[in-house]
């Protein structure tokens, strides 16, 4: 019986966990949003897929880039004021390639949100992990 009781705690214990609001990650050094997930090397009808996550960055430089497994797009280097952003990254299907759109969105309102893009195609149809990558310059 007590068993059963831990058990039953333990599981409500990690269901309000994972219920609880995301709070914001702060990067050091290099930072990533990333997925992973089947995808088709001929996505024509394929739906847009999107990750997002809640970031914290201090004033400096960074290196943007996309990342396709072990392939980079380099999107820019940018600059940026202290503030937490929330950071997107979309792959959008075409015919034969997929298109990468990436924002980062700062919460400051009078601050522009900064957006990249880029291509990929697909050689096989198999489980990959896409996304891009933030470095302190």
């Amino acid at each position: 019986m007590r068993v059963h009781k831990l058990l039953t705690l333990a599981a409500a214990a990690a269901l309000v966990t994972t219920m609880l609001p995301a709070t914001p990650t702060a990067a050091q050094g290099s930072a990533t949003n990333l997925k992973t997930q089947f995808l088709s090397a001929l996505p024509w009808w394929d739906p847009v897929s999107c990750v997002e996550r809640r970031i914290y960055l201090d004033t400096g430089s960074y290196t943007w880039d996309q990342v396709m497994d072990d392939r980079t797009h380099h999107v820019r280097t940018i600059s940026l004021e202290a503030d937490t952003y929330t950071w997107k990254d979309c792959l959008a299907p075409q015919n034969t390639f997929y298109v990468q759109i990436t924002t980062l969105d700062p919460d400051n309102p009078a601050w522009q949100t900064a957006v990249g893009y880029g291509t990929w195609d697909l050689t096989d149809s198999k489980i990959h992990t896409w996304g891009s990558r933030l470095t302190q310059s």
